[in-house]
């Protein structure tokens, strides 16, 4: 880093700055990609599949229900609603052989099953409403649909139970990439907000301890307190390391001055005795040494000046990249935000999955309802047999058996009720599945704005770009105070080149300037008073 310039350092700042922000994107876009394409398959397929095998499982047993009915009471439009029940249940595995094409064997045996069922039960009840029932063998039909009910019943409830099994999976998985993202995103976002800070600090740490070097020594220079025999450290190739090799010149070369101005003086005290003569000449030589004198003076004000704007250049500079440390924090507490906003997505899909969970609680209350409706169907059923049974033995006797058939009516309102109460849960069913629809309605709110406030960290990170920018504008002046200060040192050197042509006429003429000797001798002491004044 020592051999780079000022401006590659800045911009490596930014480049790190571009990468933090790049990578923040490129983690929160491939979790939200993997989050929606989860969304994608659970709206397509896991919600409706799990939704008709609800549908498909209390469909079938409303279906044995109609059909005990239609026996019991030997009604035909019961036996024909029944009929209707079990077209719409073939309809409906249909449709799940579609949506379900890994297990469409196992959903065609089903449905292959479930139509053999509706035959055999549709046949006994047909026979009832016939009134051609043959009891030597409807008990071993009886005892086979009830074991088809019992095996298709177990199936339908299996099958009901996976599905809301992998809907329930889906959104843990979804909330486990949530919980994921915002991990991944809070660690990358703190390392690279650090490292770009620290950077960014180092750079002007650097910048502003080499101005303030260099304004320093010009400073004590300046004051006539300085010690040419000291030079500034050199610790890179950057333009304030430039500054400070020529700086380090401009010294050597006022040090060797001295040094030779400091020879000259003592040859000049022993010839002060012979100057008798050439005054005039003399006194127009140090009238032209004065003037070169507040030439240098000025020289080293005007360079003292330079040096102050390169002093308050890398203090703006400071300042503007403490800004941007600022800004960078910002971006941090933009992003902290997200993460507050994710977690609040996060807590609305553990809900929808405690509303499932009820939903799977209200499926169970349907499975116990049910049952209770099939132990009085099958009741209900041997009463009939029964019942007729013994008036076909009795014939015309068999009118006293109106006990019987007082039982079967009961039987059949207790039917009538526990119908009633599956609607019911039925009707509880489908308002919890609106309920979690609207809660996964609004995560996907939430994920929008978690959006929203990234591109506002984006925001923040291009104003830091701006204070970078800022940065190296300043830096710019402090190089066009650089050149002035060659300048100055330049118009230095001249008259100290005039200085010493000075001192040579006067060397040449002090056989003619006997008389000023004693003034001679003065200037001389002015001289060494004034050279002692900087450490050779």
């Amino acid at each position: 880093m020592k051999n780079m310039s000022i401006v590659m350092k800045i911009w490596l700042v930014i480049g790190l700055a571009v990468i933090a922000f790049s990578t923040v994107v490129a983690v929160s876009v491939f979790f939200t990609a993997k989050n929606n394409a989860t969304t994608q398959s659970m709206r397509d397929y896991m919600y409706e599949t799990s939704k008709l095998a609800s549908q498909v499982h209390s469909g079938f047993n409303s279906l044995d229900e109609f059909f005990t009915q239609a026996v019991t009471l030997s009604d035909p439009d019961l036996l024909a609603t029944a009929q209707q029940h079990s077209t719409k249940l073939q309809q409906n595995l249909n449709r799940l052989k579609t949506l379900n094409p890994t297990q469409q064997q196992f959903l065609e045996n089903l449905q292959q099953d479930a139509g053999n069922y509706a035959s055999l039960a549709g046949g006994i009840a047909q026979q009832f409403i016939d009134g051609n029932v043959d009891f030597s063998k409807i008990q071993a039909s009886v005892a086979t649909k009830t074991e088809q009910f019992e095996s298709l019943n177990t199936r339908f409830a299996q099958f009901e139970q996976q599905a809301d099994e992998r809907f329930s999976q889906a959104i843990e998985d979804m909330s486990g990439n949530m919980e994921l993202a915002l991990t991944v995103i809070l660690a990358l976002g703190s390392v690279l907000i650090i490292l770009t800070a620290g950077l960014g600090h180092f750079i002007a740490s650097r910048i502003s301890n080499s101005a303030k070097t260099l304004g320093l020594s010009l400073s004590e220079l300046a004051s006539g307190k300085g010690n040419l025999a000291s030079r500034l450290p050199v610790t890179g190739n950057d333009e304030l390391g430039v500054v400070a090799k020529q700086f380090n010149l401009f010294i050597q070369m006022l040090q060797t001055s001295f040094n030779d101005l400091a020879k000259t003086i003592e040859p000049l005290n022993r010839s002060a005795k012979d100057l008798a003569s050439g005054m005039s000449t003399m006194e127009k030589m140090t009238l032209e040494q004065s003037d070169n004198s507040e030439t240098v003076s000025h020289s080293m004000a005007e360079m003292q000046l330079s040096v102050q704007d390169i002093s308050r250049s890398a203090n703006d500079a400071a300042s503007g990249a403490g800004k941007a440390n600022e800004l960078a924090k910002l971006g941090l507490d933009k992003t902290s935000h997200a993460v507050k906003y994710s977690q609040g997505l996060s807590d609305e899909i553990k809900h929808a999955q405690d509303v499932i969970t009820e939903l799977a609680e209200k499926t169970k209350n349907v499975t116990e309802i049910l049952k209770s409706i099939n132990d009085i169907a099958d009741q209900t059923n041997l009463l009939a047999l029964n019942a007729a049974i013994e008036a076909a033995r009795a014939g015309e006797h068999g009118r006293g058996f109106s006990v019987v058939a007082d039982e079967v009516r009961n039987l059949s309102s207790k039917t009538a009720k526990s119908v009633t109460m599956v609607q019911e849960v039925l009707r509880q069913l489908n308002d919890n599945v609106s309920g979690a629809v609207s809660i996964m309605s609004q995560a996907v709110s939430n994920a929008e704005h978690s959006a929203s406030l990234a591109a506002d960290a984006g925001t923040s990170i291009e104003q830091i770009n701006q204070e970078v920018q800022q940065i190296s504008m300043l830096n710019a002046q402090i190089a066009a105070a650089t050149e002035e200060q060659t300048m100055v040192a330049e118009q230095i050197a001249s008259n100290t080149a005039k200085m010493i042509g000075s001192f040579a006429q006067t060397k040449s003429l002090q056989l003619s300037v006997h008389g000023i000797s004693d003034d001679l001798r003065v200037l001389s002491e002015s001289l060494v008073t004034v050279s002692s004044k900087f450490e050779t």
